[in-house]
């Protein structure tokens, strides 16, 4: 699956050359999608698991910290996005695309992703207990929490609204592009769920391809290059 993935990508030209990434800001492109035919060996965990977003910024805000901008669209991924948002096999969950600054490693700002069909969970305070086996480090998954469903829930206080895939995605910038995420699958009845981390090395203006069983990012990083400016004297 993950070759058929990737020959439709190269079908349409988007894995490109690698580029240096030494621009000031740059433009985020993200596809999450999600996987119809897999879900075996998935590190599936009772109730939904809620990953540490309390840090990170809602790019829907208001507010947002300097630099950072919500936006529409980017060059690179927006036609794949309307492709898959009627492909069967790997339906489009969002298509989420923002500017930010060049943050180096030790201070990178966290964005929140919540994508897909939104459940209705209520926060139980349980902390998961995790499979050795299943997750082999469990250290990536310290301060998840455990929600269930509110349709049958007990008690429905702390009600929170999150996507089917929800979590954060957190790009930084030293000698390459680095994209950190922390990302939990629900399933749509929201009786179980799976999370997921990574780190990837990037470089700017090329696709990359995050996989697990259970869904896929697809990013695209392109470097802003801001306009010189030239000063007029008169001699």
């Amino acid at each position: 699956m993950i070759r058929q993935l990737s020959i439709a990508l190269l079908a349409i030209g988007l894995l490109g050359q690698a580029a240096t990434a030494n621009a000031k800001d740059y433009l985020i492109e993200v596809i999450a999608l999600r996987h119809t035919a897999w879900g075996d060996g998935a590190p599936w965990h009772a109730g939904v698991l809620l990953p540490k977003v309390e840090d990170a910024i809602d790019l829907d805000a208001p507010l947002l910290p300097d630099g950072f901008e919500r936006l529409g669209t980017g060059p690179a991924l927006a036609d794949l996005a309307v492709t898959l948002s009627d492909s069967s096999q790997h339906p489009l969950l969002s298509y989420t695309v923002w500017r930010q600054p060049g943050l180096p490693r030790d201070a990178g700002i966290a964005v929140q992703l919540n994508a897909g069909q939104v459940l209705s969970v209520s926060d139980t305070g349980e902390t998961p207990v995790f499979a050795e086996a299943a997750l082999g480090d469990n250290t990536a998954s310290e301060g998840l929490r455990v929600a269930r469903s509110t349709a049958g829930a007990l008690l429905t206080q702390n009600v929170e609204q999150v996507g089917q895939l929800h979590g954060t995605l957190t790009v930084t910038l030293g000698r390459y592009l680095h994209l950190d995420t922390s990302l939990v699958f629900s399933e749509d009845t929201a009786e179980r769920s799976a999370h997921f981390t990574a780190h990837r090395r990037m470089r700017s203006r090329r696709i990359h391809y995050i996989d697990n069983p259970l869904f896929g990012l697809i990013v695209h990083m392109t470097p802003i290059e801001e306009p010189e400016t030239t000063v007029e004297t008169n001699g």
